[in-house]
């Protein structure tokens, strides 16, 4: 019984993981056709740059919110009328800021950004020390005195002989 609960467990784990999966990329491929690769390489290169502003964890390119449609329709009206690269990456910063960039620039407003996963590494692992010298230290038995040894040596003796008897 313990077998099939894992098991149907795992099914519906797998699932659970695999919907949010499930058709982000392959229809929104054919939403924005490209008779030229380097342009639709250029299209899907910029979505994935740009963070969806719904989701926040993920790029436009994989985000199925919205406003993330909304911006990919932007970046391809804005590649099919000729812009680079780089003016699309700007109307995007003066509409959205700097939080739509996935990989902000390293400047002073943004040292942060970069800095908080390595510190936060750093403040679990100092944590992670400190609780196991912690764990070790109430481990350790202090030494018997010889008369703490003596009374402990009486005190077993004791017991034997009473379960001998």
């Amino acid at each position: 019984m313990n077998g099939l609960r894992g098991l149907v467990l795992g099914a519906v784990a797998g699932l659970v993981l695999a919907v949010p999966l499930a058709g982000t990329s392959a229809p929104a491929r054919d939403l924005y056709p490209f008779d030229d690769p380097v342009l639709a390489e250029r299209f899907w290169r910029l979505a994935r740059s740009l963070r969806c502003l719904v989701c926040q964890n993920q790029s436009v390119a994989e985000s199925g919110a919205d406003l993330a449609r909304d911006i990919r329709a932007e970046i391809y009206k804005q590649l099919r009328a000729g812009a680079t690269d780089r003016q699309i990456v700007d109307w995007m910063l003066a509409r959205y800021g700097e939080f739509v960039l996935l990989r902000p620039p390293l400047r002073p407003g943004t040292v942060a950004l970069w800095a908080a996963p390595a510190v936060l590494a750093l403040v679990g692992v100092v944590l992670l020390l400190r609780l196991t010298r912690a764990s070790r230290k109430a481990v350790e038995v202090p030494e018997l005195s010889p008369r703490e040894r003596e009374l402990v040596e009486r005190l077993l003796g004791a017991a034997q002989g009473e379960e001998r008897s």
